[in-house]
């Protein structure tokens, strides 16, 4: 098996987290190193991610400041559409007051956007209950299937005039480049609320109640 950490750059000396994938202990020194070797072990073990886990039936159904913690900046999770059963990979790039994610590869985006009804504006953009696999656990979420606020020819949180989703004047919150997208998607749970007006949404706690009225899962 490749040692993938010599993938990491050798002048940081501080490791901030330790994560255990399975048999694999990934030392994870920047978003950069952690993508590139994302890479290379995705391509070469396809289920490296959930390696040595055996995935919970149970979905829990979790509030924001809870997943707040559990989601951690950068780091890929899985995403099940509740309704069809298609999957794709993630990860939250920002967010405070619920999760702003992205998908991880254009193959992410074209699975994502299957599942969603084409919007014309930000205003109009509906939201799909979904499931958030990280390790062995499972959490019910609502997510928004229009991207905005976000610009591929801006540096990540740098201001600019114009961005996806109408939005203005304001910073890119669009990390990814090699997405096929420009801009971020809105990741909500039980009792997170909007960043432009900090109210809750609806349209995504009612998103949200799929799960309690299916019975599926446990609070």
């Amino acid at each position: 098996m490749e040692d993938y950490r010599r993938y990491l750059h050798p002048g940081i000396k501080k490791i901030p987290k330790l994560i255990r994938l399975g048999d694999f202990c990934v030392q994870i020194i920047s978003i950069f190193d952690f993508l590139r070797i994302y890479k290379i072990m995705i391509t070469k073990y396809p289920d490296f991610l959930f390696e040595g886990f055996k995935i919970s039936k149970i979905v829990h159904k979790i509030e924001w400041e809870e997943a707040d913690k559990i989601i951690q900046t950068f780091l890929p999770f899985r995403i099940v559409d509740a309704g069809s059963g298609k999957s794709w990979m993630m990860m939250r790039t920002s967010g405070k007051y619920h999760a702003d994610v992205e998908p991880i590869t254009k193959g992410d985006t074209e699975k994502m956007l299957s599942c969603f009804l084409k919007s014309d504006s930000f205003e109009k953009s509906t939201y799909k209950p979904v499931i958030v696999e990280i390790g062995s656990e499972r959490y019910a979420a609502a997510l928004m299937g229009f991207p905005h606020a976000g610009s591929n020819f801006t540096p990540f949180k740098q201001r600019t005039k114009h961005l996806s989703g109408g939005f203005k004047n304001m910073r890119n919150w669009d990390y990814s480049r090699n997405n096929g997208v420009a801009g971020h998607f809105c990741l909500h749970f039980l009792g997170s609320i909007r960043h432009t007006d900090k109210k809750t949404d609806l349209e995504a706690q009612k998103a949200l109640d799929f799960f309690v009225n299916n019975k599926l899962v446990k609070q």
